[in-house]
């Protein structure tokens, strides 16, 4: 091989690491919305694949004041959250017809093996996480109406 035909394999190869670089931070692309739970506005990211879903809060460092994941499912089902790779205490707040139907707060980051999981109290097609404290300092309650602007 010459020295321009490895000069050549090179860039190509490192020309497919940063396209396929390129289509995996694409897809860690989350949109952007806003959610209104009893009167107070929480800008949300919005995760909507099965990537988005598994990937989470995971590996973050926190969340600002007033922001929040919105998880967004085609149906109603009863869901299952664990704190798997998390930094941070959230809420996990479960909403059905527009109504939170269920708050789990102050979540611990996980100090035993296996990691517990928290389950939604019926089906759902929403779940939102917020920094800890959240539902407390609002006033949040089972049956509160949810407004959501994604």
């Amino acid at each position: 091989m010459t020295k321009q035909q490895k000069i050549k394999s090179l860039l190509l190869f490192f020309g497919l690491i940063v396209g396929l670089l390129i289509i995996y931070l694409a897809n860690q692309h989350f949109d952007k919305g806003t959610v209104a739970l009893n009167g107070n506005r929480v800008k949300v990211e919005i995760a909507s694949t099965p990537q988005q879903w598994a990937q989470g809060l995971s590996n973050r460092d926190g969340l600002k004041q007033n922001n929040g994941l919105l998880f967004v499912y085609p149906d109603y089902l009863y869901r299952n959250f664990w704190m798997k790779d998390m930094k941070f205490e959230i809420d996990i707040i479960w909403i059905a017809e527009n109504k939170i139907v269920g708050i789990e707060k102050n979540v611990p980051l996980p100090t035993t093996v296996p990691i517990p999981t928290y389950r939604s109290p019926k089906p759902v097609n929403y779940v939102l996480e917020v920094t800890a404290g959240y539902a407390d300092q609002h006033h949040l309650q089972i049956g509160d109406p949810v407004i959501f602007n994604l």
